[in-house]
């Protein structure tokens, strides 16, 4: 499918989405991920985690965010992952070249640009990318609402060459 000069994008989406379940969609593919793992990550385009980690569906939980960052709402979702899901295993996978990798002004101001507005009050933003990994791998292990027996790495997508890279060793 063509999905560069469509003036329907909608219409494509939903016939690929047909192809998608009438081809063999896995139904059965279980609510509990295979590999009890769960991805933080980035909702960089560049950024396919199933391709890149070799996963299927039903194999762990991908959870993406703007600079795949260890926010409240990540915690929340790991929090159910792991307890409810019986996920032990969490990866935080960041990329380079991210965006989010400018100054909170610059990400302002282009928020501003384009609606007038600053933004939401917290936008997460790196600084210094491997000191913020180190962070939200410490945050995660920190959460006293995680089981204690819980695996926590982090990585790194490198977008030019696609191999990821243990930053923070579990």
């Amino acid at each position: 499918m063509f999905w560069g000069m469509s003036d329907d994008l909608l219409q494509n989406l939903l016939a690929a989405n047909r192809d998608y379940a009438d081809g063999g969609h896995d139904a059965m593919a279980p609510v509990t991920p295979r590999l009890r793992l769960a991805i933080v990550t980035c909702m960089d385009a560049r950024l396919m985690p199933p391709d890149a980690l070799g996963l299927q569906p039903g194999d762990a939980h991908i959870i993406r965010n703007a600079g795949g960052r260890v926010t409240d709402d990540v915690l929340r979702s790991l929090a159910v992952s792991c307890a409810v899901l019986g996920v032990r295993r969490i990866v935080v996978i960041p990329h380079t070249q991210c965006g989010m990798y400018k100054s909170e002004e610059e990400i302002r101001a282009a928020i501003r640009d384009v609606s007038g507005h600053d933004g939401p009050a917290r936008l997460h933003e790196y600084g210094d990318p491997e000191a913020a990994l180190r962070r939200d791998v410490e945050r995660v292990r920190s959460a006293p609402f995680l089981p204690p027996d819980v695996s926590v790495w982090g990585a790194r997508f490198d977008v030019e060459t696609g191999r990821i890279t243990v930053e923070v060793d579990a």
